[in-house]
C-alpha cells in the first residue's frame, strides 16, 4: 500500500466524526464464522474515489472477507463538510500523492457537489449596511443569502443591491466603477472586497460596508456593535480563518494606498485600516 499523504490525512481527520459514532453503524459480518468489523477511513492510497469516506473492514482472512467488507458507512461527514474538504484538497500543491489526475478528480467532484448543494439550498434575507456618502447614515439594503448547513453564503454584488447603490452616485463626480470595503468583525478592521467575494455569515448576522472614498461615517461604532451582536449569537466572536487577503500597512503604503485619518472621532478612527 502506498504511504499516506499526510496533508490529505490531516484534512480528513479534522472533519471526521468520532470513532464511537461511526462504530454504531458498522454492518454485521455475513460469514458463517463471523469476524470482527472495524471502521477504516479512506485517505486515498488504495481507492481514490472513496477519499474522505469511512468504510467497513472485515477482519477475516483476505480470501474470505464478508460481503460488507469495503461498504461505505451510513454515517459520514456532512455534504457541506465534504465540499469544504474537496476545496482544501484541490488546492494542495503538489496535488495529493503527486498525481495530477487526482487534482482533476477533485475539481470535478467539488463542482458537482457544489451544484447539488446550490440546487437544494434555501435562500434567506441578509441586511447590508452601506455608507455611500460622507456625513450620511448607511443605507439599509436587503439582499439574498443562501443557507449552507449552519452558515449563510452572501455577496453584496446582487442586481437589486447594485441598482440601488448606483442611484445614489453622482454621475459627474463618480465615473469609476463601484468599489467597497467591508468591516470584518472577526478581524476588527476593514478588508478589501470585490464582486467575486462570497462571504460566510451566521444566520442572524448583518454586514457593514462603505464605498471607497467615504471617510466621514456617522455612528460607525454603533453600527459595528450591531454587526458584532448578530455574530455573537452564533458564537463567532473569536478571530477566524478568512478567505480575504488583508494587505499589511507598510505594503499598502508602498502600493500607493493612504491612511484614512479624516474621521470624526477617536473611537471611530481606531477601527479604520488602510483604505484607498
Amino acid at each position: 500500500m502506498p504511504q499516506v499523504d499526510l496533508r490529505v490525512q490531516a484534512a480528513i481527520n479534522e472533519r471526521m466524526p468520532s470513532l464511537r459514532y461511526l462504530k454504531e453503524v458498522l454492518p454485521p459480518c455475513t460469514n458463517l464464522d463471523p469476524r470482527e468489523h472495524e471502521v477504516v477511513v479512506e485517505y486515498g492510497q488504495t481507492k481514490w474515489a472513496n477519499v474522505g469516506l469511512a468504510v467497513c473492514e472485515c477482519r477475516g482472512p483476505v480470501e474470505n472477507r464478508c460481503a460488507n467488507h469495503g461498504k461505505v458507512l451510513d454515517r459520514q461527514i456532512s455534504e457541506d463538510q465534504r465540499l469544504d474538504l474537496l476545496a482544501v484538497l484541490k488546492e494542495l500543491k503538489p496535488p495529493p500523492y503527486r498525481r495530477p489526475s487526482y487534482w482533476a478528480d477533485l475539481v470535478l467532484w467539488h463542482a458537482l457537489l457544489e451544484d447539488k448543494l446550490a440546487a437544494s439550498a434555501s435562500s434567506c434575507d441578509v441586511v447590508a449596511l452601506v455608507y455611500v456618502q460622507d456625513n450620511m447614515e448607511p443605507l439599509c439594503l436587503i439582499g439574498k443569502g443562501t443557507r449552507r448547513g449552519g452558515v449563510v453564503h452572501y455577496t453584496l454584488w446582487q442586481d437589486v443591491i447594485m441598482s440601488t447603490l448606483e442611484e445614489w452616485r453622482n454621475p459627474v463626480s463618480h465615473t469609476a466603477p463601484l468599489r467597497f470595503v467591508r468591516w470584518h468583525p472577526g478581524l476588527d478592521h476593514w478588508v478589501h472586497t470585490h464582486e467575486d467575494d462570497i462571504i460566510k455569515l451566521a444566520p442572524s448576522e448583518c454586514t457593514l460596508y462603505h464605498e471607497v472614498g467615504v471617510t466621514d461615517m456617522p455612528r460607525l461604532p454603533y453600527w459595528q456593535a450591531r454587526v458584532r451582536a448578530g455574530r455573537s449569537k452564533a458564537g463567532l466572536l473569536k478571530r477566524e480563518r478568512t478567505p480575504e487577503v488583508v494587505m499589511p500597512r507598510k505594503k499598502a503604503k508602498r502600493a500607493g494606498y493612504r491612511d484614512v485619518a479624516d474621521i470624526s472621532d477617536d473611537e471611530t478612527r481606531k477601527y479604520v485600516e488602510i483604505l484607498d
